[in-house]
C-alpha cells in the first residue's frame, strides 16, 4: 500500500512537471503542441467529474483513507507524501510547506508553456488561448476551491480590508447558488475551444 502510494505520488509529480515545463522541453511541433492543448483541456474536464478534485489524488486518497469519496477533500495528499509533510508538521508556523512552493514555481512556468506553445503554434488566438487555458482554469480552481486551494484565505491576505467589500459582492451576486450552473459553462466552453483548434487546424494534424 504504502509502496503504491509512493508511485502514484511520483507519476503525478512527473505528469505535473512536464505539462508545467512542457514549452521549454518539447520543442515547436503542431501536433506535439495540439496533442498539450488537448491534455490540458481534458485534465480540467477530469476535475469537474472528480468534483473538484485531480484524478491522481483520488485514487491516491481511495487506496489510503477508508470509505473516501471523490471531493470529500481537494487536498494532494499524495504531494505532501513526498515532501514528508502531516498534519502535525502544517501546524508549525515555522516549517516551510513545500508543496505549495513546488505547486507555485509549477504554476508559473505552466502559464509562461501556455503562452508560448499559443504564440509559437498559433492554434488559436492567443489571447483566446489565454482566456480558456489560463483564465477560465484559475477563476475555476478558485471558484471551487479545487485542488487544495483555500480561495477565501489566499482573497483575504491579497486583498486585506477590502475583502469584505469582496465578501458582499460575491454574497449578493449569490455566486454560491450558481457554482453548477457555472461549471457546466467551464465545461462548455472547454469543450468548444478543443472543437474550435481542431477543426482550425485540421489541414495540419
Amino acid at each position: 500500500m504504502y509502496m503504491i502510494g509512493k508511485l502514484i505520488a511520483i507519476f503525478h509529480l512527473f505528469v505535473a512537471f512536464f505539462y508545467s515545463f512542457y514549452a521549454f522541453i518539447v520543442p515547436k511541433n503542431l501536433f506535439y503542441d495540439y496533442c498539450y492543448f488537448v491534455f490540458l483541456i481534458c485534465v480540467q474536464l477530469s476535475w469537474l467529474v472528480c468534483n473538484h478534485e485531480c484524478p491522481l489524488s483520488y485514487l491516491y486518497k481511495y487506496i489510503h483513507y477508508k470509505n473516501y469519496t471523490c471531493g470529500d477533500t481537494t487536498t494532494l495528499d499524495d504531494f505532501k507524501e513526498l515532501t514528508g509533510e502531516t498534519s502535525s508538521t502544517n501546524t508549525n508556523t515555522n516549517v516551510v510547506d513545500y508543496s505549495k512552493l513546488v505547486d507555485t514555481i509549477f504554476t508559473c512556468f505552466l502559464i509562461m508553456s501556455i503562452i508560448i506553445t499559443g504564440y509559437r503554434s498559433n492554434l488559436a488566438n492567443i489571447f483566446v488561448v489565454i482566456f480558456v487555458l489560463i483564465f477560465i482554469r484559475f477563476f475555476y480552481i478558485f471558484l471551487n476551491n479545487a485542488l487544495g486551494y483555500n480561495s477565501p484565505q489566499i482573497f483575504k491576505n491579497l486583498l486585506g480590508k477590502y475583502y469584505s467589500k469582496f465578501k458582499n459582492i460575491h454574497d449578493y451576486l449569490q455566486i454560491t447558488k450558481i457554482h453548477n450552473e457555472i461549471n457546466i459553462i467551464i465545461a462548455i466552453i472547454s469543450i468548444l475551444f478543443l472543437l474550435h483548434i481542431t477543426y482550425r487546424n485540421r489541414k495540419f494534424l
